[in-house]
């Protein structure tokens, strides 16, 4: 499940990332899906953090290593997303 959640987050930014750079997308229509990433992300990060305890509890390393790549996976979306809307580079 976290495996298909950071590969779903990584083709989510992959395909935004194609369509604004070949414009097969409006302007408009990337905005939208920004902003719905931004959006989801948000409710997603704090999702991972009872599975991540989860995975220490159960001393699961291959598990603990999944989410610590969701989890950075997550925040690159964030920040990808906000400064795609305009946010300021940080």
């Amino acid at each position: 499940m976290v495996h298909a959640y950071r590969r779903a987050i990584d083709g989510i930014l992959i395909n935004i990332d194609e369509k604004a750079i070949y414009k097969t997308a409006s302007e408009k229509d990337i905005r939208k899906s920004l902003e719905k990433l931004n959006k989801q992300i948000q409710v997603f990060i704090p999702q991972l953090e009872p599975i991540k305890q989860l995975a220490i509890d159960r001393k699961d390393e291959a598990l603990y290593r999944e989410l610590e790549e969701a989890q950075e996976i997550s925040v690159v979306a964030q920040k990808g997303s906000l400064l795609g809307l305009g946010a300021p580079a940080q």
